[in-house]
């Protein structure tokens, strides 16, 4: 991977990279700068980083644009960060049942969980959750243990601010992320075409 671009999932290269990949028409340096309140520079080196490798082009108007978004999130996401379960365990109870109760304490559906809200047709084997404070959580759903119900509970690295929709689960771009991160990148497909119209066969 391209040493410049090391530091993408620092707080503020995490939500320079995030803005770089919502845009939907072209961008320039300031507008960036002042959505995340960074610094022209801090910007113009991400942006700069993910020119040599050929993820944003220079328009000839002095704007740039994002050329290929999944090609960034998969070859720079994942050598950088890992979904490292803080909690693992089987409850019981049905799996509507649980998920209300983990939204309800504060979690936030991820990885597989938060695609089973956006799909019509993907099922979940599990129930993957982020929680400030996964050991709290755990204690809380210890009397539910011994079922069948497998629940995931991981600690947001990278801020959620921004990244969340409804107040329950991921959004779209963060669920694409968190799932190339741990390595489903296929389960990501029909986010990936519905984001980006791009089709992985």
């Amino acid at each position: 991977m391209n040493q410049s671009i090391r530091s993408i999932v620092s707080p503020t290269n995490y939500r320079i990279t995030r803005e770089i990949l919502i845009a939907k028409h072209p961008f320039n340096q300031r507008q960036i700068a002042n959505r995340v309140s960074a610094s022209p520079s801090q910007v113009s080196r991400v942006i700069n980083s993910f020119i040599t490798v050929g993820f944003v082009e220079r328009k000839r108007d002095g704007r740039y644009s994002l050329t290929n978004a999944p090609a960034l999130i998969f070859s720079v996401f994942p050598f950088q960060r890992k979904m490292l379960s803080m909690y693992h365990s089987t409850v019981r109870g049905t799996k509507k049942e649980i998920i209300e109760k983990l939204v309800e304490n504060g979690g936030i559906l991820c990885l597989e969980s938060a695609l089973e809200e956006y799909s019509e047709y993907f099922r979940a084997g599990r129930i993957c959750i982020y929680h400030r404070n996964p050991s709290k959580l755990a204690g809380i759903f210890k009397p539910y243990g011994g079922g069948h119900i497998g629940v995931d509970i991981y600690y947001p690295d990278l801020s959620l601010k921004g990244d969340i929709e409804e107040n329950r689960r991921t959004t779209k771009l963060r669920t694409v992320i968190d799932l190339a991160c741990n390595n489903n990148i296929y389960a990501a497909k029909d986010l990936i075409e519905e984001l980006w119209g791009l089709i992985i066969e």
